[in-house]
């Protein structure tokens, strides 16, 4: 039968043997911790289940897509009917189907079936490639459609002053696992808002997709400045209301 004393030296063998093991795996997840933000491909587009959150309570989970095709310098964001988006409903009050469309120098709300299509920003345009030099790595999390390990990267110059950065979570073999804004305390306790992306990763394609995808319509004059509705107590939406006049900056900062 096993002593006192010999039981304490298992143990404690056992307590080494364990921290020893643990140093080596978080060394291992160290060695292979990112050295460079990633680039994206110059055209991708994905799947994406979106959650969004008021006043810290999940309201609703929507459906859409996302289209990038830097080579000709537009994307387009894609949200189903029921979709509770920031831009579009600088746009519209309803939560009917919405486009965020940018180009090289414009970004524009489309809601096709509210013969909807007007101006959100003048001198904003697409996302560059490398909008995520200058992030800083925040580790790793378990993200995307499927849950898997992903990299955190966090943009501290959002462009937006409600906002701390935007969060973008990618897998290791490049494929896009998700999205989120993460406000600052002030605005996150005042405004109650957030919105959670995850992209479906057996949707992820670089192949290039057909220009309609990024075409505005030609029956509607989308020059026009968005309306703003949301523009009035208790509804006070700031970025709604500095949209047309906001700072004239690159793609670099620009926001999903």
């Amino acid at each position: 039968m096993i002593g006192t004393k010999d039981l304490f030296k298992v143990i404690a063998t056992g307590l080494i043997l364990l921290s020893s093991s643990s140093a080596a795996y978080v060394s291992a997840e160290e060695e292979t911790d990112p050295a460079v933000a990633p680039v994206w491909p110059p055209q991708w587009h994905a799947d994406f289940s979106v959650e969004w959150w008021r006043n810290f309570w999940h309201v609703t989970t929507n459906g859409g897509s996302y289209h990038y095709d830097w080579k000709n310098g537009v994307s387009s964001e894609v949200h189903g009917e029921g979709q509770r988006d920031n831009w579009c409903h600088c746009a519209s009050s309803k939560n009917a189907e919405c486009k965020i469309i940018s180009t090289a120098t414009a970004m524009y709300a489309v809601l096709p079936t509210e013969n909807v299509c007007c101006k959100l920003f003048e001198g904003v345009g697409t996302l560059k490639p490398t909008w995520l030099e200058g992030t800083n790595f925040d580790g790793y999390e378990r993200a995307g459609d499927p849950k898997r390990k992903c990299q955190k990267w966090l943009n501290p110059n959002p462009g937006n002053p409600l906002m701390k950065g935007d969060l973008w979570l990618i897998d290791d073999d490049g494929v896009p696992c998700g999205y989120v804004d993460v406000f600052k305390w002030w605005s996150r306790w005042l405004l109650g808002e957030g919105h959670y992306w995850d992209f479906d990763e057996s949707t992820y394609s670089t192949e290039e997709e057909p220009s309609d995808v990024f075409a505005l319509p030609d029956d509607t004059d989308c020059n026009v400045p968005c309306a703003n509705p949301w523009y009035k107590p208790p509804y006070i939406k700031p970025w709604c209301a500095s949209a047309w006049k906001g700072p004239k900056t690159t793609g670099a900062d620009q926001e999903l």
